[in-house]
């Protein structure tokens, strides 16, 4: 195995020195093959990362950048060549989904367009120590990298600037080979209330009531709505940043209030604003 990462799913996936794609929704127990040689026959897979809509983003050995967006089954070359004239090391990616990637020269790249344009943004991050064997990325945008002399480093500023923060953390003990960063959700999605406006007026018993949920972390919400604290309908696909519309039917005449709720995969729950309106059918 070459390299491994994790979605916002919690499934992993894995590439080999075959160029074979792995996925397990398992926790690891089980692995499907999604794609043998994800490249043609290209040259092998140098690093992996996965950013927070679940696009798949593998560097391989000619620096070319490969993307993925349905698991791992089909891939698309979207950079040839990004740059670097030495082979990466490693790969990962921001909140923002900005990614990064280090090569054997402790160069740091970046691209903040989905993979398609790179800029070095500094050069040999260690000052000629041992080699950087990965980099991670925290969930407040930290940058942190580990060498073969079991240095830490770590950037608040995107990689330009790096500093050692831990020098040999394990007393001289096995070099390290990766580092892994743990991302725990414990932000709840917030919802904003589209339509209809605060103290609507309407001559008809149904309406569409639209809003848009937004998560820090997760791709897909369970979201209700209430009317007058009553739950009406729930959809558990509700896509992050996206506008989802819930339609109600037979409203009763008279003043009603409506408001939403939004739980993540990783039971974090909110309830938005409530707004009020006003049903008059007959007139």
């Amino acid at each position: 195995i070459v390299s491994i990462a994790t979605d916002s799913n919690n499934a992993i996936y894995a590439v080999d020195l075959n160029r074979d794609i792995w996925r397990s929704s398992d926790s690891g127990i089980s692995w499907i093959l999604m794609n043998s040689s994800f490249n043609i026959g290209g040259s092998n897979a140098a690093a992996m990362t996965i950013n927070n809509t679940n696009s798949i983003f593998i560097v391989d050995n000619d620096e070319n950048i490969w993307s993925s967006t349905n698991n791992g089954t089909s891939w698309n070359k979207i950079n040839n060549s990004y740059g670097s004239s030495l082979n990466s090391i490693s790969m990962t990616v921001n909140s923002s989904n900005g990614l990064f990637i280090i090569n054997a020269a402790e160069d740091v790249f970046t691209s903040s367009n989905g993979g398609i344009t790179w800029t070095k943004i500094t050069s040999n991050i260690n000052g000629a120590s041992d080699d950087v064997v990965s980099i991670v990325v925290d969930v407040n945008n930290v940058l942190y990298g580990v060498d073969l002399a079991d240095d830490i480093w770590k950037s608040n500023n995107s990689g330009i600037n790096w500093t050692a923060v831990n020098t040999d953390f394990n007393g001289a003990g096995g070099n390290p080979i990766a580092m892994v960063s743990m991302k725990i959700d414990t932000q709840a999605p917030l919802m904003s209330l589209n339509s209809p406006i605060d103290f609507f007026n309407s001559s008809s018993a149904s309406l569409n009531f639209s809003f848009t949920a937004t998560d820090n972390f997760v791709l897909l919400l369970n979201c209700s709505i209430y009317l007058d604290s009553i739950l009406n309908y729930t959809n558990i696909t509700v896509i992050n940043g996206t506008i989802t519309i819930f339609n109600i039917n037979n409203i009763d005449d008279g003043s009603h209030r409506w408001n939403i709720s939004c739980i993540d995969k990783n039971s974090n729950g909110n309830y938005s604003s409530s707004r009020n309106l006003t049903i008059d059918t007959i007139f």
